[in-house]
């Protein structure tokens, strides 16, 4: 409890004690301890303070939505590009990919990386003091880059609003085997969509059990360092690095950040 919500709460008790006393006497009946002015009292002060916090709440409420209106409207929005652009860049026409996509003008840009921390896709790098699209097909048209973009005329520019975005390949998993539809890759834990920490922890020990299976049937491959690579110690991560350590499996876990950052 905070200073001042004690020195609130103090301050609530003494005016109830001096309500009982003041107008309660030795005569007025009492309820629970208190007269009936102690009671309308501490109703009167609960409706208040209720009052004062939905309101207070209701405020921020509107706030964030109001917020989120004008930051929504602050985004650039995709375009294609015009004839003085395109004589900048130096082309008749433009056949850059059919996908929605960042092109930099390379004579605007002042290498400041606002576009390049901006982009949450790690669509854009500084090349040469520059900007430069490196990975332009996970481009996901949020315009983000663009709009954070400081030069004026805009050094960089999300184009192309006629062709859909183009979704990435993603891995089909197994329910029974937790293997994918790529030979030797098994997907367990949140990755896999699967919630709760419990279903994690049983999904690292399951896949071992049948990665172990699928190893005393396969022939033996001598050059192999390791049997299992686990990458990510979390939950499943964890539970199956111990279940490759029951195995007495040859195994190698990978983590970028901190070991068991879920459960965190």
């Amino acid at each position: 409890m905070k200073f001042a919500q004690l020195l609130v709460s103090l301050a609530l008790i003494a005016l109830l004690i001096w309500l009982n006393q003041a107008f309660g006497g030795d005569g007025a009946p009492a309820f629970g301890g208190l007269s009936w002015v102690g009671w309308v009292s501490i109703l009167l002060v609960v409706a208040g303070v209720a009052g004062i916090v939905i309101i207070n709440d209701s405020a921020q409420a509107f706030g964030f939505f109001g917020s989120r209106g004008q930051n929504i409207a602050l985004l650039a929005d995709v375009r294609m590009l015009q004839p003085d652009e395109l004589r900048e860049l130096g082309l008749i026409k433009y056949k850059g990919p059919d996908y929605p996509h960042p092109v930099i003008f390379p004579d605007r840009c002042i290498g400041c990386q606002a576009c390049v921390d901006a982009c949450p896709h790690d669509v854009l790098a500084i090349v040469g003091g520059v900007a430069a699209s490196v990975a332009p097909d996970l481009c996901m048209e949020d315009t983000a880059c663009q709009a954070e973009c400081p030069v004026n005329p805009k050094a960089c520019i999300v184009i192309n609003t006629t062709k859909e975005v183009r979704s990435l390949p993603a891995p089909l998993r197994d329910g029974g085997t937790y293997q994918t539809n790529v030979p030797g890759c098994y997907i367990i834990g949140d990755v896999s969509g699967v919630p709760l920490i419990k279903n994690a922890v049983k999904e690292g020990f399951e896949v071992i059990g049948q990665i172990t299976a699928e190893l005393k049937a396969a022939p033996e491959e001598p050059k192999a360092q390791y049997d299992v690579a686990i990458i990510g110690i979390g939950p499943g991560g964890a539970s199956a690095a111990a279940a490759a350590q029951d195995a007495q499996l040859r195994y190698i876990g990978i983590e970028q950040e901190k070991i068991l950052t879920t459960i965190e």
